[in-house]
């Protein structure tokens, strides 16, 4: 039972010339003797309490008796020894609570489930959802996360989150997109006028053909209808054909006539800082805006546990690559470089089409060129509108493709 005892306990060896009158004394004086064991005539081994130690030694020292610890037991000297050992202590402290504190929080984030949507976008409309690093378990409400997920990217048909020990695992499912809308059986779709135009050449292989050539039409306005009047019936279905027409197209550019060109390397420089979340510090004193002629570089390096679990912890290095800046000036009158841009951008605008005349004018104004052209152009100029989308209950909605 010592040896279980809080206060701690000593065993001690008193050698005295008359052991029986040692003892005697010491019991006259209220102090509890334990496991009391003769060695030999002068030498006694004898158990006593750590708070009656000072009060035996003033008593046995002052008869001319020695008297010495030969062994210490009980709980109040292990955690005297731990004392000593207060870094080996702190770390078990540590890893207690970590052991506790850890499995409540949200630390790392795995999607599964998705194929064409990106990881990153997932998890930063997540992020905007509320489940952010170092989120609580118990605070987590997969359903309210669900809907707002859903909100945020309607690409996703159903979204699931799971959470075990720090990790949080979002499970999702993409919308079918093994069809196209306009292939859709109980489709009824119309072909409009993509601008306005003139009439060149119109052909319908599906639904009724509503304009003819030299006609004149409006932006937006139904080219070929989805409705065809059978009779005593009439048919929906989805309009199909190719109308070609006749544009006007203006295009007004502004380049300046000066700039700035690259030139030779004259230094680099290497910053760093760290990254906490959303957090930088910056150990360079000179963090703002850099001059002209500068190219910067990132390389960021995260903090990676076993596993390929990433810490949102990163240390940047920024690296400035320094040029001189040359002055030029090219003045030209004609500027042909912008009547060939003009005509690489209207391609683009164009489905199907062809410059049939064109007039252009560049004048020099303040220092920049303004580039005027009217284009005449014969293009496709039906696209597909969708006006219902019949279901089997009989809902529809209408849509503009």
């Amino acid at each position: 039972m010592a040896t279980k005892s809080l206060h701690g306990y000593l065993r001690l060896r008193v050698t005295s010339a008359h052991i029986p009158g040692a003892l005697a004394l010491l019991t006259e004086q209220n102090i509890m003797l334990y496991d009391i064991s003769l060695q030999d005539d002068l030498t006694a081994l004898l158990t006593i309490s750590r708070r009656d130690y000072k009060k035996t030694t003033a008593i046995l020292e002052k008869r001319g008796d020695r008297c010495d610890a030969a062994n210490r037991f009980g709980f109040y000297w292990t955690l005297l020894t731990l004392k000593k050992r207060w870094l080996f202590v702190f770390s078990c402290f540590i890893i207690l609570f970590l052991t506790f504190y850890i499995p409540s929080k949200i630390l790392f984030f795995e999607v599964k489930g998705n194929h064409s949507i990106e990881e990153k976008w997932i998890l930063e409309k997540a992020q905007q959802s509320g489940l952010t690093f170092g989120s609580k378990r118990a605070t987590i409400k997969s359903e309210k996360m669900k809907n707002s997920i859903l909100e945020k990217i309607p690409e996703l048909d159903w979204v699931g989150i799971t959470t075990a020990g720090c990790v949080a695992t979002i499970e999702v499912r993409e919308k079918p997109v093994d069809k196209k809308t306009e292939d859709n059986l109980f489709c009824v779709s119309h072909m409009v006028a993509t601008c306005d135009s003139v009439i060149e050449n119109a052909t319908a292989t599906a639904g009724t053909l509503l304009c003819k050539p030299g006609q004149a039409v409006e932006k937006g306005q139904v080219l070929i209808s989805g409705y065809e009047n059978c009779g005593f019936v009439i048919k929906a279905t989805k309009a199909q054909g190719e109308i070609f027409g006749r544009t006007i197209r203006t295009l007004n550019l502004i380049s300046p006539t000066n700039g700035q060109q690259r030139g030779q390397n004259i230094g680099s420089e290497k910053k760093y800082s760290l990254q906490i979340g959303k957090n930088i510090i910056n150990f360079s004193k000179d963090s703002g805006i850099s001059p002209p002629g500068c190219v910067k570089m990132y390389s960021r390096k995260y903090l990676t546990l076993p596993g390929g679990f990433q810490l949102p912890i990163a240390w940047v290095c920024q690296e400035l690559l320094y040029y001189d800046c040359l002055a030029t000036e090219d003045i030209e009158e004609d500027a042909p470089w912008l009547e060939q841009y003009a005509q690489q951008y209207l391609f683009t605008q164009m489905n199907a089409g062809e410059i049939l005349l064109q007039e252009t004018a560049v004048q020099l104004q303040d220092g920049c060129y303004v580039f005027t052209g009217v284009y005449a152009c014969r293009e496709q100029i039906g696209r597909i509108k969708i006006e219902e989308i019949l279901n089997q209950n009989g809902k529809y909605s209408g849509t503009d493709r």
